[in-house]
């Protein structure tokens, strides 16, 4: 499934990565994140050993969230200093993934 995922999210970045050149950034995350805002509820229905709704939910999740990472990229890309771009954009990935890894430790210690 992760691999359909992940097919989806190459397919998905190149469908979206020729939308911001005519439409900004703000606005493809916003109609993205309405879609994918329902997917976590979409899997409550689910049944146990169905095949095609799992596919369909990880083909459309891999979408709409490659439109998603890759505007807020392009945000983050032009908001970043001229200088240093790459540690900027290095130390914003770092503390990403530290509050992802800490998120789940943090809420079983709540």
């Amino acid at each position: 499934m992760n691999t359909i995922s992940a097919c989806a999210d190459l397919i998905g970045m190149q469908v979206w990565g020729r939308i911001p050149d005519k439409i900004k950034n703000r606005v493809i995350i916003r109609f993205a994140a309405r879609v994918a805002v329902f997917l976590p509820l979409a899997w409550v229905i689910v049944a146990p050993g169905a095949f095609a709704l799992p596919i369909f939910l990880h083909l459309v999740g891999g979408g709409f969230y490659a439109g998603i990472n890759l505007s807020m990229n392009n945000l983050l890309l032009r908001i970043s200093p001229r200088k240093n771009k790459g540690i900027f954009l290095s130390i914003f990935n770092m503390l990403t993934g530290l509050g992802a890894a800490l998120g789940p430790k943090m809420i079983v210690f709540a």
